[in-house]
């Protein structure tokens, strides 16, 4: 039974994916002379993204709007020790911070919650 949903799931991927980037931010310490380095990490993955939601930001009275997105990603695409609250997508141009990681009906993936904020 796995391996028929395991197949649905990879022919779905087949299906509707797009390409999209994951980032990470990373910092190293210099203790030779006292810098902070923050440098990216990115790696390639395969979302099927859910529409664009967006509502006006009561954090900042609507002058800015908040855009959360949900995405579609295989397990097997996330890079090990990475940790997703602190990374971010980007598709088409836009970014989106991961907010949280939900389990997905489909064998397989995980659901990626996610904001960005635009003027």
């Amino acid at each position: 039974m796995n391996e028929i949903l395991n197949a649905d799931s990879q022919q779905i991927f087949l299906d509707w994916s797009t390409p999209a980037v994951l980032q990470q931010r990373l910092q190293a310490f210099d203790p030779n002379d006292g810098s902070l380095e923050t440098y990216l990490e990115s790696v390639a993955i395969h979302v099927i993204s859910g529409p664009d939601i967006v509502r006006r930001d009561e954090v900042t009275v609507g002058v800015k709007r908040a855009t959360s997105r949900s995405f579609l990603v295989r397990s097997d695409e996330l890079p090990e020790g990475w940790n997703l609250l602190t990374a971010e997508i980007t598709i088409e141009e836009r970014s989106y911070r991961i907010a949280s990681v939900d389990s997905s009906f489909v064998t397989g993936t995980v659901v990626l919650q996610c904001e960005s904020r635009t003027v």
